[in-house]
């Protein structure tokens, strides 16, 4: 009787460990996708970034587009009172590894973030799924 609950418990742990080695998704076989190389900014270039996507700021710093947190524009075709607006979600991460949050605006303030020595402008959001930035530095 001891041995059986033995080889039932030992049975039971190995089906355990066997579906955690498929749910996780890591192991050999499993090609692992490389991010995208980083989109290098320049000064008066409007840039098209997606969600998730990374630039390189031309003092060495790094900007990642998080995506829309909020978007409250009228949707082509309906007529409005107001355009509404949309809100970018940008990380600003320096050479020195310090990293802000912040978010920039197509209709309400703050329309543009100074990172070092220049000016982000969000110069429009697509209607895409999820929505692709238009940015320019100045």
């Amino acid at each position: 009787m001891q041995s059986q609950r033995g080889f039932l418990a030992g049975t039971g742990l190995m089906m355990l460990l066997s579906m955690g080695a498929c749910a996780s998704g890591t192991g050999p076989g499993k090609p692992t996708t490389p991010a995208p190389p980083a989109v290098r900014l320049e000064v008066g270039t409007q840039t098209t970034l997606s969600a998730g996507a990374n630039a390189l700021l031309p003092d060495g710093s790094r900007l990642t587009y998080q995506g829309i947190v909020n978007d409250s524009r009228c949707k082509p075709g309906v007529q409005c009172v107001w355009a509404g607006d949309a809100e970018a979600r940008f990380t600003h991460t320096t050479r020195a590894g310090t990293s802000e949050i912040f978010s920039i605006h197509t209709e309400l303030q703050p329309r543009t973030k100074t990172l070092g020595a220049t000016t982000l402008h969000l110069r429009g959001v697509d209607w895409q799924t999820p929505p692709v930035v238009t940015i320019e530095l100045k």
